[in-house]
């Protein structure tokens, strides 16, 4: 259509007119209508997400700690920080990729 836009009907106006249109028609559970299994599912996901975190730390721990033994020119406190960030940042990726399904 020269008008541009998408769907079917006359091009009602913005979104905003189109989700009042929408909240005054059907209430405002029309909004969450059809979402409770995407809901579940992210529900699941997070909480394997959590506990796969923990597991993943706890398992290398072992390597972090053997880390600080390593000779450095950095303070203790530098390092420690360090090893808690790159701790935390393996085991959420490890958990974030062992909860992601394949595409």
């Amino acid at each position: 259509s020269a008008g541009g836009g998408s769907g079917s009907g006359s091009g009602s106006g913005s979104a905003f007119s189109v989700a009042r249109s929408v909240y005054l028609d059907q209430g405002p559970l029309a909004f969450w209508r059809g979402n409770t299994p995407n809901v579940l599912r992210q529900a699941g996901a997070a909480g394997l997400n959590f506990a796969l975190m923990d597991h993943y730390k706890r398992a290398i721990a072992p390597v972090m700690e053997w880390s600080l033994s390593l000779p450095s020119n950095r303070a203790a406190e530098d390092r420690k920080r360090r090893r808690a960030l790159i701790s935390s940042f393996l085991s959420g990726g490890l958990a974030g990729g062992g909860t992601t399904p394949p595409a």
